[in-house]
């Protein structure tokens, strides 16, 4: 006995196979196009407009969907609704702080790689016994900034789960670049 699709008649194709006939009215591009391939999502959380905006160009430049947050409550909002495969966290916020956030965001979704850029010195020591993924001071070097979002998002859920139980795994750092 044929067992019945479970996939809706979509006409997209997965893995090369139909998932059932086309739709009459659907245009000839609609029935023949390949899945799209999900690019890295990104919650920036910075207070700074200016911050925001120029890493939100860069990083888009980059391939990746940025979500842009002015502050830790509204990026704890937005990670609640919306699937973010890596947080970048400013410290020196209003509303809820970059720290008080990070123990938020750390407690719910474990498993998504947090990286602090900041301004506020001294913060690495709190940041490896946080188990925040990089550390990266302002003003950034931009080429390392895309380099330790590419190696966080690669990072196993066992290497982000053992930083966060306090257990020694890599931790990229960036001191601030002189302007």
């Amino acid at each position: 006995m044929k067992k019945p699709n479970p996939l809706p008649s979509t006409g997209a194709s997965l893995k090369g196979k139909s998932a059932g006939p086309a739709s009459p009215a659907a245009p000839p591009a609609a029935r023949t196009a390949a899945p799209a391939i999900s690019r890295p999502r990104i919650l920036l959380v910075d207070d700074d407009d200016g911050v925001r905006h120029s890493l939100g160009d860069l990083l888009a430049e980059e391939g990746y969907v940025v979500l842009p947050a002015s502050d830790g409550r509204q990026a704890l909002d937005l990670i609640a609704t919306t699937v973010v495969d890596l947080v970048l966290l400013d410290l020196n916020m209003p509303v809820k702080n970059g720290w008080d956030t990070f123990e938020r965001l750390s407690a719910d979704h474990p498993l998504v790689p947090v990286a602090v850029i900041t301004a506020r010195p001294n913060q690495l020591f709190t940041a490896i016994s946080a188990g925040v993924g990089a550390l990266l001071e302002k003003p950034l070097d931009m080429p390392m900034l895309i380099r330790t979002i590419k190696r966080l998002l690669a990072e196993s859920a066992e290497a982000r789960l053992a930083r966060l139980a306090g257990r020694e795994t890599d931790f990229h750092y960036s001191a601030a670049q002189p302007p």
